[in-house]
């Protein structure tokens, strides 16, 4: 890798710590690629490099330091559920995309399930079909499914434990609604200290009414995750990050 130049972190599974490079380290790592420009990954450490062809794995293993989190993609979010969401059956056609790559890689999975637990809830209410979690991203067996109770997918959960445990550091986020869990999950996990990548075409919310004015799901959606991608988290396609991951597996 001489000669390599150390460009942006704004890649799918970046991360905050400073990497410099390679050099003769023993340090198992992989290299994929995400719109032509190629990476290379520790377990914990990635940024993008330059050079003048295209590298396939070294030594990929179980390396993978990210995790998929897909969040309230449920009954009740599509039509005929109680609170219906604006691009919810593409949106979770781009999640279930994701989901399938991850399977195949071996990559954590982790699915939260809300149920509501506040009085004058309309939807998510315990003991219906509504909290069910969508036929097509419907977990294995193997999968956990976290119930949460808030926004946030931490709060009163063991979230935060389980990707501990497994020695998480990033998480791509997919799921529902973009103005709700999505944005409150990420903007904690990223105080937690992770790194985080949004599924943009992966994610669903609402039309919003705001002092007086109707405002567009797609004004919504675009909007938080505008907010988001300004610090909290790198805003990517589904094909730009399958793209990644088919890369490495050349």
């Amino acid at each position: 890798m001489t000669g390599s130049q150390e460009v942006d972190s704004s890649i799918l599974f970046s991360s905050t710590k400073q990497f410099k490079g390679l050099a003769e380290t023993l340090i198992p790592f992989f290299v994929f690629k995400i719109d032509g420009v190629l990476s290379i990954c520790l377990l914990t450490d990635c940024r993008a490099w330059h050079t003048g062809e295209y590298i396939s794995i070294y030594e990929a293993g179980q390396l993978m330091s990210t995790a998929l989190l897909l969040i309230d993609i449920q009954k009740d979010y599509f039509p005929g559920g109680r609170m219906e969401l604006v691009g919810s059956i593409e949106a979770a056609g781009a999640a279930e995309r994701l989901l399938a790559a991850f399977r195949r890689a071996a990559w954590p999975v982790y699915h939260i399930r809300h149920i509501s637990s506040r009085p004058t809830a309309s939807f998510f209410l315990p003991d219906t079909s509504g909290i069910e979690i969508y036929p097509g991203v419907a977990p294995l067996p193997d999968e956990p499914v976290i119930t949460k109770h808030y926004p946030n997918s931490f709060r009163d959960t063991d979230l935060l434990e389980r990707l501990k445990a497994a020695g998480i550091s990033h998480l791509l986020v997919c799921g529902m609604m973009t103005s709700m869990c999505v944005d409150a999950t990420v903007r904690a996990a990223f105080d937690f200290g992770f790194g985080c990548t949004v599924a943009q075409d992966a994610c669903a919310t609402r039309n919003l009414f705001f002092a007086g004015e109707d405002i567009p799901a797609s004004h919504v959606h675009g909007s938080f995750l505008a907010a988001l991608g300004a610090v909290y988290a790198n805003i990517r396609t589904t094909d730009a990050i399958l793209e990644g991951i088919t890369a490495a597996d050349r």
